[in-house]
């Protein structure tokens, strides 16, 4: 299993169905075709760092509100 696809399955029991992660070796989008909260973006960045021990400068969150 490649670990965009953990990400996702991740972010998928999280309740984020349709979530896409895009990584590469200096950072990782994660695309959500939902509105988050400022809250629930923290999370899936914290999820993020976790799993893979990239900064959080370096992991960008995409949801509807821009434009998804």
């Amino acid at each position: 299993m490649t670990r965009e696809t953990e990400l996702e399955n991740r972010l998928k029991a999280q309740g984020y169905l349709d979530a896409l992660v895009l990584l590469d070796q200096q950072a990782i989008t994660v695309v959500v075709p939902v509105t988050l909260t400022r809250d629930e973006a923290a999370q899936i960045g914290e999820v993020v760092h976790r799993l893979t021990g990239l900064g959080l400068e370096r992991i960008t969150i995409v949801d509807e509100t821009r434009g998804v």
